[in-house]
C-alpha cells in the first residue's frame, strides 16, 4: 500500500525528536493521539487522529512547541485539518483541468450523509494503526511514537485514501474527490526587557496546501491527478476548498490516493527575532 507521510519539524530551536511519550483515546468515531517529548529547556506537542462524522471525515494533526533560553521564551502553534467532503460524479467540460463547478451527475454519499462503520483502532510496540469505512471509501493511518526503521518515526503520519466500486449513475464521467484544507498558526515570544510579541500568522507566509502527486493508482494504473480549486477563493486562504480529479472518464473501480498536505511558515520579519522554522509537509515514500 502506497502511504503519505505528515511531517512536523521544528529543526533550528531543537534537535529531531526520535521518541514521544503517547496516549490516546478512542470511540467509535473518533480516534486522538497525543504524543510528548521534553529535551532541556524545549517541549513539543505532537497531537493527531481522525473524526468520522455525518457531514465529513477529517484527518487533524497540531503541533505545539516551547523553547526557553537564558534571555528569551517561545512557543508555537500550527493545527492543521483536512476534510473529506464528498465525492462528485460529473460530465466534464475539459478532463486536463479537472473539477471545474460543473454540474454533479451523482454526489456520494448519497443525501449528503455518511454511513461510517465504527473505526477499527489496535496498537503494538508504538505504533498506532486506526482506519475508518463506509464500503466505498476507506480511510486508513499509521503513527508511531518512536523511530523504527525508514518508514516509522515520531515525526510523522502515514495516511491513505482508497475508493472501490464508486457507484456511478452514468458513463462516460470523471469522479473528484472534494476536500477542506484548514490551517491555524500562532507565535508567541518574549524577550527580556521587551514585550510579548504575539504574531497570528493569519497575514504571514502561512497556509494549508495540498500538492497532488503526478499520479495515483487507478484500476491499479498510473493516472494523473487533476488538482483545482473553487472559483473566486482567495489563494492566501486560510480555509480552502479543493478538488482532486483522475485524469479519466473510464469507471474507476479501485483508487489509491497518495496527495501531499502541508502548512508552512516562513516569516523572515518574525525569524529575524526568534530563528524559528515550522513546516508540515505530507510527502510520498
Amino acid at each position: 500500500m502506497k502511504v503519505a507521510l505528515l511531517s512536523l519539524l521544528a529543526p533550528v530551536l531543537g534537535t529531531v525528536v526520535t521518541e514521544r511519550t503517547c496516549s490516546y483515546k478512542e470511540s467509535t468515531k473518533e480516534v486522538t493521539i497525543d504524543c510528548e517529548s521534553k529535551e532541556e529547556k524545549m517541549k513539543d506537542n505532537f497531537k493527531t487522529g481522525m473524526k468520522c462524522e455525518d457531514a465529513h471525515a477529517t484527518f487533524s494533526v497540531e503541533y505545539k512547541f516551547a523553547n526557553k533560553t537564558d534571555t528569551t521564551k517561545t512557543k508555537a502553534a500550527v493545527k492543521y485539518d483536512f476534510r473529506i467532503l464528498e465525492l462528485i460524479e460529473f460530465t466534464p467540460t475539459d478532463i486536463t483541468k479537472g473539477y471545474q463547478g460543473e454540474a454533479a451527475v451523482s454526489t456520494y454519499p448519497s443525501g449528503g450523509k455518511w454511513n461510517w462503520e465504527s473505526i477499527a483502532y489496535d496498537s503494538a510496540d508504538g505504533v498506532y494503526n486506526f482506519q475508518a469505512t463506509d464500503g466505498v471509501v476507506t480511510l486508513i493511518g499509521h503513527y508511531a511514537s518512536k523511530a523504527t526503521n525508514e518508514v516509522f518515526d515520531p515525526n510523522h503520519v502515514k495516511f491513505d485514501v482508497q475508493v472501490d466500486n464508486f457507484p456511478y449513475a452514468s458513463t462516460g464521467t470523471a469522479l473528484s474527490i472534494s476536500g477542506r484544507l484548514q490551517t491555524d498558526s500562532k507565535l508567541k515570544t518574549k524577550v527580556d526587557g521587551e514585550p510579548t510579541m504575539v504574531v497570528d500568522l493569519e497575514d504571514e507566509a502561512v497556509e494549508g496546501y495540498f500538492s497532488v502527486v503526478e499520479s495515483a493508482k487507478v484500476n491499479g494504473a498510473d493516472t494523473k491527478i487533476v488538482w483545482s480549486n473553487k472559483a473566486g477563493e482567495e489563494s492566501n486562504a486560510k480555509t480552502k476548498n479543493v478538488f482532486f480529479t483522475p485524469e479519466t472518464t473510464d469507471k474507476i473501480d479501485t483508487l489509491a490516493w497518495d496527495p501531499e498536505i502541508g502548512a508552512n511558515y516562513y516569516s523572515s520579519a518574525t525569524t529575524m527575532m526568534v530563528p524559528l522554522l515550522l513546516s508540515v509537509i505530507l510527502y510520498i515514500l
